[in-house]
């Protein structure tokens, strides 16, 4: 483990540790830096109580929590430069390598729908609050390139992330995965058969067809 000297201006590690203790403060809930380092709570808290940090780490109604290291790649307990590194950012392969921040905003990013269309807030404010990321904000409802018919039927087509309520199943880990993870039945989006036309005739073998 890692340890700091005792905090005493004249020496050299008292002298580390005040300067530690200067790039601690804008952490937020900053903690004495004196003693081992190693924990995540010495210098702030877990999680942090700033932006949206426990919005992703306690997760939400849309998914379960994320961890520290989709967006801090260098949070490591054993690591004690993590400390002086300023605000370090380096994406998981769920958030996608086109991720950007900057000016407050998460932006290009997977979790927020840089892969779908139709949602009215895909880059949403690190301190906007939990509307940010609500249902519709990240893709439409239903996103664009689905038929008129999918709306409000979610769960037709995603089973596995989304129940008849139309709740996403968090529990289940499927939703904001990295995965489509569509089950496309015919009924999905219209009966089967359709009650429009002669789809019902043409669908049904009369009778009088059975010898045949």
């Amino acid at each position: 483990m890692w340890f700091l000297g005792p905090m005493v201006p004249h020496r050299s590690g008292g002298v580390a540790t005040l300067a530690l203790l200067a790039v601690l403060s804008g952490c937020g809930e900053a903690r004495s830096a004196v003693g081992e380092i190693g924990a995540c709570t010495r210098c702030h808290g877990l999680p942090p109580e700033t932006g949206a940090h426990r919005a992703h780490l306690s997760g939400g109604p849309l998914r379960g929590p994320l961890a520290c290291v989709d967006c801090h790649p260098l949070v490591d307990a054993s690591n004690p430069g993590h400390a002086g590194a300023g605000t370090d950012f380096g994406w998981s392969v769920l958030a996608g390598s086109t991720t950007r921040f900057a000016d407050g905003r998460c932006t290009a990013s997977y979790c927020h729908g840089a892969t779908l269309d139709g949602g009215f807030n895909p880059a949403p404010s690190w301190s906007g609050g939990a509307a940010e990321a609500s249902c519709g904000a990240c893709h439409g409802l239903p996103p664009g390139t689905h038929p008129a018919g999918a709306a409000g039927r979610c769960d037709a087509c995603h089973p596995t992330s989304v129940g008849p309520d139309g709740a996403i199943d968090v529990a289940g880990g499927r939703h904001v995965n990295g995965e489509v993870g569509a089950q496309v039945r015919c009924d999905a989006c219209h009966g089967a058969p359709p009650q429009s036309g002669a789809h019902a005739r043409h669908a049904s073998r009369p009778a009088a067809l059975a010898a045949y």
